[in-house]
């Protein structure tokens, strides 16, 4: 077998190529992050087995993604985190990073590793975020739109500026001359946001709800109040396989949804939350707490006594966490939302607190 430890970069990579049995370095260099030189390089390999290990980045997926097309190929993500306590050294260049990586692809240890979706999780993720982002955009627009106005000495105008009503206001308003001409240009492009919106939305809805992989789980999380369609996918996208979560606690984890932890001896300190995970999981979760608080009573208690004694934020954040947890109770026991709390047993005999 030949271990392949890989440096990956935005343009290039350093890789070190090491035969298993014999210790020796067959080859290192810098190549392009492009399908041919990959392809290339490890050709020279051609019907050998293959271990690649590298770290989590941001471009890790596509090349995970093609390195997953050649035969007899075998990929190993490293947690970048880990990697530091494991790799940390004095010496740090590519070169010596791809040896530490080749290093650990042939060691006899359990190597910390980073969950890669599969290309069906990959995609709804990236639609999801898409539409996130165009959300974020369309909002930015509005904010223009009220500052415009409040700069023109509009300091009132309708509540619902960006309705039929506010709409026919805002084509009537007097302004001078080049602010009429700004604010029409930015009516055009929330235009624009809105009909990429709907179009999204809608791929959203027929495609990904209703496809095999996603439609029994969308039911179930849908029941939870708070949670729509659209939050149903995303929580089920930036969780990949929810399967490979043990407990409750290790979700919330994940989700970055726990505090920072320094406990030695009979000492423990909690500082803020480590948000670690994925962000857009953390925000659609805190948006569905809004609307959860308010509908189901444990929720609200919840949501009230944490924000007398640390504000609204962290209590917002306690309810996500919350929900978070119930969330992944229902998708293991295929159950719909309960408003009661029961202690029950999950895979392993291990009593944890989730819904009746």
């Amino acid at each position: 077998m030949v271990i392949v430890g890989l440096d990956l970069h935005v343009r290039n990579s350093f890789l070190s190529a090491m035969d298993l049995e014999t210790g020796e370095v067959l080859d290192q260099r810098r190549i392009p992050n492009t399908r041919e030189a990959i392809r290339g390089y490890f050709g020279q390999f051609d019907g050998q087995e293959v271990k690649v290990t590298l770290e989590a980045t941001t471009n890790t997926y596509p090349m995970v993604s093609l390195l997953r097309q050649m035969p007899k190929v075998q990929v190993v993500v490293v947690h970048p985190r880990k990697m530091k306590i494991i790799a940390e050294g004095l010496c740090k260049t590519d070169k010596v990073d791809s040896e530490v990586l080749v290093e650990l692809g042939r060691g006899p240890y359990r190597l910390p590793t980073s969950y890669i979706p599969n290309a069906e999780v990959h995609d709804l993720r990236c639609e999801l975020r898409t539409r996130a982002r165009l959300v974020a955009m369309r909002t930015e627009l509005k904010n223009r739109v009220h500052g415009l106005l409040t700069g023109e000495g509009f300091f009132e105008h309708p509540a619902a500026l960006f309705g039929k009503r506010g709409r026919e206001w805002l084509s009537q308003v007097e302004l001078s001359e080049g602010a009429r001409r700004r604010l029409d240009r930015f009516l055009r492009l929330l235009d624009r946001f809105e009909a990429e919106l709907v179009e999204i939305s809608q791929v959203l809805r027929e495609h990904y709800a209703r496809a095999p992989l996603w439609e029994e789980d969308v039911k179930l999380l849908t029941s939870m109040p708070g949670i729509g369609l659209l939050t149903a996918l995303t929580i089920l996208s930036e969780l990949g396989d929810w399967r490979r979560f043990k407990r409750p606690e290790s979700v919330v984890n994940y989700a970055g949804l726990v505090p920072w932890v320094d406990r030695s001896n009979e000492k423990s300190h909690y500082g803020r939350l480590t948000k670690q995970g994925p962000r857009f999981l953390r925000w659609i979760l805190a948006e569905a707490a809004q609307v959860a608080r308010r509908k189901v009573p444990r929720y609200g208690r919840l949501y009230d006594r944490v924000a007398r004694k640390s504000g609204a934020g962290k209590a917002t954040m306690a309810v996500a966490r919350t929900m978070l947890e119930h969330a992944w109770l229902m998708l293991l026991r295929r159950e719909k939302f309960h408003y009661e709390v029961t202690e029950k047993m999950v895979p392993g005999g291990e009593p944890v607190v989730g819904m009746a």
